[in-house]
């Protein structure tokens, strides 16, 4: 209810739901700053999705979050989503099997074949000369100075990998899950937890996480191994929690 959501999927609002209206607000505006971001952006070459594409059947949540528990249907909207960056290519990766797979079947096969783009669990790309190493899952971090030590892991996890099983190198690791946004650099290696496109306002994660939730994306500009990148982020009124005075 509080993903991104495109027009068609939308909830109209009624005036005796107030929950319902809630969800309807922030998938109104959610989309409309998303849409209008990608067409600030422009051409995009390469789209890199970081999987959990869909949210699945909620289990946890008896499907109470869900505009559909229909895993197929959560599938067009996330292709109605990425239709609208426009990009020439697209790379996947496959998100947490909670979200994205039922009955042995990972639902983010078919988003994929649907732009005939690659998916992997561990993928490495190269775009002029810059090499980006993406993953989905890593570590959660319970305090807020600790995202930064688990992007630091991850980056010595990777160069691990790299030296004893002849993995790729990388100039830039990216990673998503966490549902948060933090950056940490050295002097070879960019290292990301990428924010999500998910809002405030469920009943599962209202519930039981503290974090804070980041909804937006990363541009990376590449040019000859020389990279630039700029973070897009929003912070709705709408979401904005308020005081309830007696």
């Amino acid at each position: 209810m509080v993903g991104i959501t495109p027009p068609e999927w939308q909830a109209h609002k009624h005036k005796s739901k107030t929950r319902r209206n809630k969800f309807a607000t922030l998938q109104q505006v959610a989309w409309e700053w998303y849409e209008t971001k990608c067409k600030q952006v422009g051409p995009i070459d390469v789209c890199f999705v970081l999987g959990d594409c869909v949210d699945g059947q909620d289990k946890k949540g008896a499907g109470a979050g869900q505009i559909t528990t229909d895993m197929e249907e959560q599938a067009e909207m996330a292709i109605r989503v990425l239709q609208e960056i426009k990009a020439k290519k697209y790379v996947f990766v496959y998100g947490t099997g909670y979200h994205v797979t039922t009955e042995g079947i990972d639902i983010e096969n078919h988003i994929a074949a649907s732009f005939a783009a690659p998916i992997g669990n561990h993928e490495f790309v190269e775009v002029e000369g810059v090499v980006f190493n993406l993953r989905h899952k890593c570590g959660r971090s319970s305090i807020p100075h600790g995202k930064y030590t688990l992007l630091a892991k991850e980056q010595l996890w990777a160069t691990m990998w790299k030296d004893y099983k002849d993995f790729p190198d990388c100039d830039v690791l990216l990673r998503g899950h966490t549902h948060y946004f933090a950056v940490a650099q050295d002097s070879k290696h960019l290292m990301m937890i990428l924010p999500c496109m998910k809002t405030l306002g469920d009943k599962y994660g209202g519930r039981n996480f503290v974090d804070v939730v980041d909804y937006g994306f990363v541009q990376f500009k590449v040019d000859k191994g020389q990279y630039t990148w700029t973070s897009h982020m929003a912070n709705f009124e709408e979401q904005k929690q308020k005081i309830r005075k007696l």
